[in-house]
């Protein structure tokens, strides 16, 4: 084996699972590897082993991001360090259970150790600070990973990466909704948004970019800046999802030219969102409008008198 050959082939793994080619990278593995996470103490074997133990990571980090510091390569092993950043909006699988979403951010170092045979791989023993992780996720000290009232069955692991596709996209509209729409910032949208998103908003208007998305939500925030979304129902297929909410919110400052009223407002919505490549490209926003500009007085409520 040429002495440069197993740095190689590990940069070209770690660039390629980077960048979410899992089965370019799978392609590496001989038939009888060995993967084991030390920390979930969880086992996998092969091509196929691998595949679910990236897509799980995958599933859990959807916008996952592995930069390499340094590969040490001998003859037939290395060992590599680098750091993941990823923000936790899908269920953390393990054999003794699972962690749901907590939509924190998670920044983790990590040392895998990679033992080669004729330029294939054939065991990668993964390292890292499980506790430094769930102390990230809001979970360390009182909710460890194997925790009792987290356990869930084996069979939630292939649901969830092999058939996540609307699993995912609801986790990442959940985001959307708590990050952007609860928190009041406009700017977050940009993680979980396609540059080119499209906001259908009926009467309130359109937007074709995310700058122009930005800016409605910016003025819908500064029109109630104590808007509160509660979601009621989310349902996704293929593609798209869709969620029942209810918004609420004081009228502070002017809304569809109408001044301040003080007014507390309720409306139920229906909006519905096209995901693609992990991001929402599009959203059509089915809220109330006419209930709100009737609950700010802007237009007089219908009295019918008896006939």
């Amino acid at each position: 084996m040429p002495e440069n050959q197993p740095q190689e082939t590990i940069q070209a793994v770690y660039e390629a699972y980077a960048t979410r080619a899992f089965e370019r990278v799978a392609r590496h593995f001989a038939p009888d590897a060995e993967i084991e996470n030390i920390p979930t103490g969880d086992e996998y074997h092969g091509p196929e082993g691998y595949l679910q133990f990236a897509r799980g990571w995958a599933a859990a980090f959807p916008d996952l991001s592995v930069q390499v510091l340094k590969i040490h390569a001998a003859d037939r092993w290395a060992v590599v360090e680098y750091e993941l950043r990823a923000t936790h909006t899908g269920a953390v699988i393990s054999t003794g259970g699972f962690v749901p979403p907590t939509w924190s951010h998670v920044e983790l170092r990590l040392c895998d150790t990679v033992e080669m045979r004729d330029g294939q791989i054939t065991r990668l023993t993964c390292y890292f600070d499980a506790g430094t992780m769930l102390r990230q996720m809001g979970l360390f000290p009182n909710n460890p990973l194997h925790a009792t009232d987290r356990r869930a069955p084996l069979e939630l692991y292939a649901t969830e990466v092999d058939a996540s596709v609307e699993q995912r996209n609801k986790a990442i509209v959940h985001r959307f909704l708590e990050e952007v729409l609860n928190q009041k910032n406009p700017a977050a949208a940009a993680a979980v948004c396609s540059p080119s998103v499209r906001w259908h908003g009926g009467a309130m208007g359109e937007a074709q970019d995310l700058a122009g998305f930005q800016s409605q939500l910016a003025s819908v925030f500064a029109s109630f800046p104590d808007l509160g979304v509660e979601i009621h129902d989310v349902i996704a297929e293929q593609d798209r999802v869709a969620v029942r909410l209810t918004m609420r919110g004081t009228q502070l400052g002017e809304f569809q030219g109408v001044a301040p009223t003080g007014k507390r407002i309720s409306t139920a919505g229906l909006n519905t969102y096209r995901i693609s490549n992990n991001q929402i490209v599009e959203e059509w926003w089915q809220n109330d409008l006419l209930g709100v500009m009737r609950q700010i007085d802007a237009i007089p409520a219908v009295v019918r008198t008896p006939s």
